[in-house]
């Protein structure tokens, strides 16, 4: 660990460090969900916050629709190129289309919506929409420890 005062993530030397970072970030929030063991209720939130942001951001990436997007490889890959079949596999446009702008939504800033629009999120259903997209891509870019 660092210096506490000057809080930073880990050094990522690409952007498939990036994508890794966001996957293993998820997962560790999800198994910490699963656990459902906590200090206090604020850890809770917090977990589900980070959860729902690591979720968005891999909506957005393998729904190919943001910045980064699993449909163009040459940007991300250092393959620089992938099968039709594996560039299938790892795209999922539903995921960014029903989960994003809701996600979005429920963590950006202070606004009315929050309250009146509180809800649930049902992170086993929707970590089981992604998996098939994380594992595919692990399959192809196995685990390259960024994170933990």
């Amino acid at each position: 660990m660092t210096d506490p005062r000057a809080a930073t993530r880990p050094k990522k030397f690409g952007h498939l460090d990036t994508i890794q970072y966001e996957i293993d970030m998820l997962n560790y929030c999800k198994d910490r969900l699963l656990a459902g063991k906590w200090p206090n209720q604020a850890s809770y939130y917090l977990c589900i916050e980070g959860f729902l942001l690591h979720y968005r951001n891999l909506s957005e990436f393998f729904g190919s629709k943001k910045d980064l997007k699993a449909l163009e490889p040459e940007v991300w890959s250092p393959q620089k190129k992938l099968t039709d079949a594996q560039l299938a596999s790892i795209q999922n446009a539903r995921l960014d289309d029903k989960y994003t702008g809701q996600i979005s939504q429920y963590l950006s800033h202070c606004t009315k919506s929050r309250a009146e629009r509180d809800r649930d999120w049902n992170i086993v259903e929707m970590y089981g929409e992604v998996e098939p997209c994380i594992e595919n891509f692990r399959k192809i870019f196995p685990h390259r420890n960024v994170t933990l």
